[in-house]
């Protein structure tokens, strides 16, 4: 598991000490997905309105891939990708900022498992562990999507999953299971990208 033993949490969700103020900030990993309208443009979207509300560390590369889940009917293939952030937000409000950024790209709590403009989820939240009803951290099928970890190691090569095998290695075995993930000209972010999202320029 990617950083320290895990530490205990608060009722709100966040860890004890934690305050808004920043005495205590932590690296979150969070996966972005698109699979409804430009589908770029809703990933750019979303990082540059994650950049305003938590500090921008990376962004991975963006790959095609195709819909996994239960049997809820074919989907478009989405755009997915991690972004890497620093944030003293406890993860339940970082959630409820999360959550305002999707249905401000139009998506409704009724899209659960449907085609939508924006998906953001909370990967790793430093090395806390919480299962709430609202919130469940590491996310419970991250290790099982490879359109999660294949972004993933691309930003953290060395990181482990959770029975010590490097997450590079799962992703690959998910590919070969069958989860479809492109990587032949997987689109990248442009260069300036990073810096004109922390530096308040345009895209």
């Amino acid at each position: 598991m990617f950083g320290a033993p895990y530490s205990p949490i608060d009722e709100a969700g966040g860890a004890l000490g934690d305050t808004m103020s920043g005495n205590r900030r932590e690296i979150v990993f969070l996966g972005l997905g698109s699979n409804l309208g430009d589908r770029l443009a809703n990933l750019e979207y979303a990082c540059e309105r994650i950049a305003q509300v938590c500090e921008l560390l990376a962004v991975s590369p963006v790959y095609e891939t195709e819909y996994v889940g239960d049997d809820h009917g074919p989907q478009p293939p989405f755009l997915n990708c991690v972004a890497k952030v620093f944030t003293a937000m406890p993860p339940k409000h970082l959630l409820a900022k999360l959550k305002d950024i999707e249905a401000s790209r139009g998506k409704r709590p009724t899209d659960h498992w449907k085609p939508r403009t924006l998906d953001i989820d909370i990967l790793l939240y430093g090395s806390l562990c919480m299962d709430d009803p609202e919130l469940q951290i590491p996310h419970p099928r991250m290790w099982q999507r490879a359109f999660v970890l294949t972004p993933l190691s691309d930003l953290e090569p060395t990181m482990l999953g959770p029975e010590g095998t490097p997450i590079a290695d799962i992703a690959a075995h998910l590919q070969r299971a069958g989860q479809i993930v492109s990587t032949e000209g997987a689109l990248l972010w442009r260069a300036s990208a990073l810096t004109s999202c922390n530096g308040g320029g345009g895209w």
